[in-house]
This record gives C-alpha cells, structure tokens and sequence, in this order.
C-alpha cells in the first residue's frame, strides 16, 4: 500500500493542529467541550485542511470522546501512515539494493562473447535501482516543497 507523502505531512499537521485545540478547551469551562457526536467535525473546522481532518479521523476506529482523545487519535493515526511510508520506503531501498547486487554480479563475470548483453543487463538493473532509490527519495523532497511553499 503506498502512501504519499503530503498526506503524512497534513496528517501530522493535524495532529498537531489538534493538540492545539485540546489545549484551548482543556483551560474552557466543562461545559464548552463539543457534543461527543460532533467532536471530529467541530475539531476539523480549525484544521487547515478540514475536509482531510474529517476524512482521517472519522476512519479511526478507537474511542475518542474528548478533544484529548482525539489528539492523541491524530497522532495514532499519523504514527500508522508514517510506519506505512517508511515501510514502502524500506521496500523500494530494498529493491535497489538488489539490482545493485545483481549487477555487480554480472559484471564479475563478463565475458567476451556475451559482453554486450552483460552490459545492457547491468544498466537496466542500474536504472532501476535509480528508479526505486528515487521514488523513496522524491517522496520526501515534495514534502520539503511544500514545507517552503
């Protein structure tokens, strides 16, 4: 399952962004606390992504009755998407690794009559391996993009 990046980093944005807001109603009076069946809804109105906010968290399937719940169930659910990417990440790295072996496979063993083929072979592992190496990589680099943007 891939994950794109930039929906780790708005998830995590409100993550944050809700713990703000368990902040400011923690110091309120009891009674300024939202009705439990509107808690996400009233949350993700001060998220700079609401529709994102309302969509993440009303997949969560822990309890969440108060806005701490429901922080911490941001951050549970920003935790799983990151150990999701990274886990893609690692499986792509993983992939480069091989065709890089792979490679330096073949070129130990060339040989005169079959060098051509060799070589094709090893660049077509190479540029996977760049391929698979840079898919991890510009993942992350969007996400610093739109970090600046």
């Amino acid at each position: 399952m891939a994950h794109h990046p930039f929906c780790l980093l708005i998830t995590l944005t409100l993550a944050f962004q809700l713990i703000v807001f368990f902040a400011y109603f923690a110091s309120a009076p009891t009674n300024a606390a939202p009705q439990t069946q509107d808690l996400v809804r009233s949350s993700c109105e001060h998220a700079s992504y609401p529709n994102i906010c309302i969509r993440t968290l009303s997949s969560y399937t822990g309890p969440a009755k108060t806005p701490k719940d429901l922080a911490q169930a941001a951050v549970k659910v920003s935790l799983k998407r990151q150990r999701g990417a990274l886990s893609d990440c690692v499986g792509q790295i993983s992939e480069s690794v091989e065709e890089l072996r792979q490679t330096l496979s073949e070129l130990k063993h060339l040989r005169v009559e079959s060098f051509r083929w060799q070589m094709s072979n090893a660049e077509t592992w190479v540029s996977a391996a760049l391929t698979y190496e840079g898919t991890c990589l510009d993942g992350f680099q969007e996400s610093l993009a739109r970090l600046d943007a």
